[in-house]
């Protein structure tokens, strides 16, 4: 489970690094969403 949240996280990145102007504002928005996600989710998670 670890990996695909490395994997998510990674993707992210990418993505961020390609978006430019307001339309990086928008996309923080969902960043935030998909790190409380994330984080949740590896709170959850059992190994």
């Amino acid at each position: 489970m670890s990996s695909l949240i490395l994997q998510i996280k990674r993707s992210i990145a990418a993505i961020r690094n390609n978006v430019s102007g307001e339309k990086k504002e928008v996309f923080k928005k969902y960043i935030h969403e998909v790190n409380v996600i994330t984080d949740s989710l590896k709170d959850k998670q059992v190994d």
